[in-house]
């Protein structure tokens, strides 16, 4: 566990927190952080409010009583650690009464794309419609499963 890893789930959780309140249980890879850990104060950032408007489904709602958010925050530290940091990654999986229903991996380091990186999420759960917004790379817009990057 290194510095990088606490700050890094420290920022998850403290975001999640100031959004969706102390109902939402959340277990991180690096144990129970307490809030003046590390001393740096966490900027907590509000979550796009259309971001996700043409792939969600609008009326796909969950309880959030019944949420689990499961935060590894970078996943990769040895590689981190030598800095080959395009094999580094942030995993995030929510589940329902213990059933995994959506996860998001962060590669902000990926080669070969645009901008900050790569952010891939997926989920298994049914609208109202039946559709299932599967597996989708942010900002393409074909549902498709992603190329595993070399070495991965």
């Amino acid at each position: 566990q290194t510095l990088a890893d606490r700050q890094a789930q420290r920022c998850i959780v403290e975001n999640l927190r100031a959004i969706y309140g102390s109902q939402l249980r959340i277990v991180g890879e690096e144990g129970e952080l307490g809030v003046e850990a590390d001393g740096e104060e966490i900027v907590i950032r509000r979550p796009s409010e259309t971001l996700l408007d043409q792939e969600w489904p609008g009326d796909l709602r969950l309880p959030l009583a019944e949420l689990c958010v499961w935060v590894d925050p970078l996943d990769g530290t040895k590689e981190f650690t030598q800095g080959r940091y395009e094999y580094v990654s942030t995993l995030i999986g929510i589940s329902q009464n213990g059933h995994p229903v959506a996860g998001v991996i962060s590669e902000p380091y990926s080669q070969g794309q645009p901008g900050p990186g790569r952010l891939l999420w997926g989920c298994c759960l049914r609208d109202s419609k039946g559709t299932v917004p599967g597996v989708h790379v942010l900002g393409d817009p074909h549902w498709r499963r992603p190329t595993r990057p070399p070495g991965r």
